[in-house]
């Protein structure tokens, strides 16, 4: 129940002031936050009246977790979910309705006749009712977008009658139905009746399981007001799947843009789901010389399993049913799922079973030293390969080297001009390596160097152009020292801290290349030597606040560094980056000789 000013009809947005219930609900609640950082909507969507593109507002994940407007969907002075819907001016959710909402749907869907209970439950004010007719808070909805498929509207009534045909008194809260698809809505009132004043706390909690729907509602902590029904089975409910809504679907639509109902949700809960446990194959994916039994399992009780050998996914419906042991006698992809009714689906599980005599082991790719980079005078170019006895041929020219085709490697290489390098290396009876290719640029390069030096400052510098989408940045580090405490990041205007950079790539004290996820420094095993040129790719999502990084190491190939990394936590708000900065600390925090970086380049 509100603290004050309980019966208080608010007839305008302005006049609007929120206050926290006397219960638990809205302690754990951030005014300064928005609702989707108040709230789990994780697996809702928002649909709102303003029109867009002549059609109605959705906002979607992952943009609604921090999405609010202050018009229709937005955070009260007291950390409520506030929901704003006028009686018109706006557009419709689709030719099925007359009416207006702002309205969270829940994207899980159930069918009708599934024997698990599925349950929504939230706390929630009516903080002002349109004019006449009703808003609903609640709702349980079929997937059809034809018929009327509702088949429960919790309504909170201006006037109008009850299924009985007496009139209700404002605030009386009203479980409309249908016990059909597209049928007549019934108004059923509660037992006993409920009533719920502007301003009053209204627990509900709505539900079904095998058709069966139950609504109770409990007003201010009072007692229960039950309602409960059954869907008809048959060719009605049970062709569509159920889903949760709530929010505030305004039943007026003839007083205009300044009448409308308010709702202020302070707990809203959906439905969950455990997701079944993944098969395990036994025994794993390998090479062996003989056909094997693979049995499958999965650590859920009850689960039932599908697999295919033939490469195509399975699902609940596609696949072989798992009744005992999987005979593989020639190599083959085993797959299965394991699923239960009213669980989510496991992962697919996946292993390659090679039945025969084994390849021959696979010669190691060849290393470049010095590795790919820029530099300012000719390099002397060794390439080793950690195969004993292996032999190695090398192409200048761009040319693809062979066991037959390139110069056969007997010492350093000479690179006095822009080259790229590439090598294989062969030995009888095994497989020839991957080919290792390394760029080296002798000159400028076509972009300046920035050096930071260790204790020095932060040195900065501009980007291009201010990035406010999805761009990438590339450029060539290279460490004096290893170990050290080096980066590099992306921000937004002139830095002088690490919490000021969004993105940042390391070299770290271990002599590891590494990347900053959120709150904290991600490690990795890709490792790092001084003097030796390493070139970066950073792919960015401003809008997502996200990043990926990659390193092309001495002598080898594109490796990962960080997928889809999140802002540092301090930066996660920033709208575009349009600066960078190398940065080496002091020697008492592990930092050692100079960073240079080059050819920042940003696309």
């Amino acid at each position: 129940m509100l603290s004050q000013n309980k019966s208080r009809l608010f007839t305008s947005l302005a006049a609007v002031a929120l206050f926290a219930l006397s219960g638990t609900h809205a302690l754990a609640l951030d005014p300064s936050k928005a609702p989707g950082q108040n709230f789990n909507l994780s697996n809702f969507q928002l649909q709102a009246w303003p029109c867009s593109s002549g059609s109605d507002t959705v906002v979607s994940q992952p943009q609604l977790a921090t999405y609010q407007n202050t018009k229709f969907f937005y955070t009260g002075s007291d950390g409520s979910m506030v929901m704003w819907c006028p009686d018109q001016g706006g557009c419709t959710t689709g030719t099925n309705t007359t009416h207006q909402r702002t309205e969270l749907r829940d994207l899980r869907e159930y069918p009708a006749t599934d024997t698990q209970l599925h349950v929504e439950t939230a706390t929630c004010v009516v903080l002002q009712l349109p004019k006449s007719g009703s808003t609903i808070i609640g709702q349980i909805h079929g997937d059809d977008p034809v018929t009327g498929a509702e088949a429960l509207k919790l309504r909170c009534m201006v006037s109008g009658t009850d299924s009985s045909g007496k009139s209700v008194a404002v605030g009386t809260l009203l479980a409309g139905n249908k016990t059909t698809v597209g049928g007549s809505e019934v108004y059923s009132e509660f037992s006993p009746v409920a009533v719920a004043k502007i301003g009053d706390e209204i627990d509900y909690t709505i539900q079904w399981q095998n058709l069966k729907v139950t609504v109770t509602v409990v007003i201010n902590k009072g007692s229960s007001h039950t309602y409960s029904y059954t869907l008809s089975g048959g060719s009605t409910w049970d062709k569509y799947p159920l889903y949760f809504k709530a929010g505030n679907y305004n039943q007026d639509d003839t007083d205009g843009t300044t009448d409308g109902a308010l709702v202020a949700f302070y707990a809203l809960d959906g439905p969950s789901q455990s997701q079944v446990a993944a098969p395990s194959f036994s025994p794993g994916g390998g090479t062996y010389t003989s056909a094997q039994n693979v049995t499958i399992s999965s650590a859920t009780s009850g689960a039932s399993i599908r697999y295919t050998t033939d490469g195509s996914t399975p699902s609940e419906t596609a696949g072989t049913i798992y009744s005992g042991a999987v005979n593989i006698s020639s190599t083959k992809t085993l797959k299965a799922i394991a699923y239960e009714s009213g669980d989510t689906d496991s992962s697919i599980t996946s292993a390659t079973y090679t039945i025969g005599t084994p390849p021959p082991p696979q010669v190691a790719t060849t290393i470049f030293s010095p590795g790919n980079g820029t530099y300012t005078s000719a390099q002397a170019v060794t390439i080793s390969d950690s195969t004993s006895s292996a032999s190695i041929r090398y192409t200048a020219d761009g040319s693809t080297p062979s066991e037959t085709a390139g110069t056969l490697y007997s010492g350093s290489v000479s690179i006095a001009a822009t080259t790229t390098l590439k090598a294989i290396a062969y030995k009888s009876g095994d497989t020839d390596s991957s080919i290792a290719s390394a760029t080296y640029t002798i000159g400028s390069g076509g972009g300046s160097c920035v050096t930071a030096t260790s204790g020095g400052t932060w040195q900065n510098a501009a980007l291009s152009t201010s990035e406010t989408g999805t761009f990438t940045a590339t450029f060539d580090a290279t460490p004096s020292a290893s170990p050290t405490n080096a980066v590099v990041g992306l921000s937004k205007g002139v830095q002088t801290a690490y919490t000021g950079f969004g993105c940042i790539a390391r070299f770290n004290t271990s002599g590891d290349i590494d990347a900053y996820n959120n709150t904290g420094y991600v490690g990795t095993t890709i490792k790092y030597s001084a003097g030796v040129t390493y070139h970066f790719r950073m792919v960015v999502n401003v809008s997502a606040h996200t990043y990926s990084v990659y390193v092309t190491p001495a002598g080898g190939t594109e490796l990962t560094v960080g997928l889809n990394y999140a802002f540092r936590s301090t930066q996660n708000t920033v709208t575009s980056l349009d600066h960078w900065g190398a940065f080496v600390d002091v020697a008492g925090s592990g930092g050692a000789g100079t960073l240079n970086v080059c050819n920042f380049a940003v696309q």
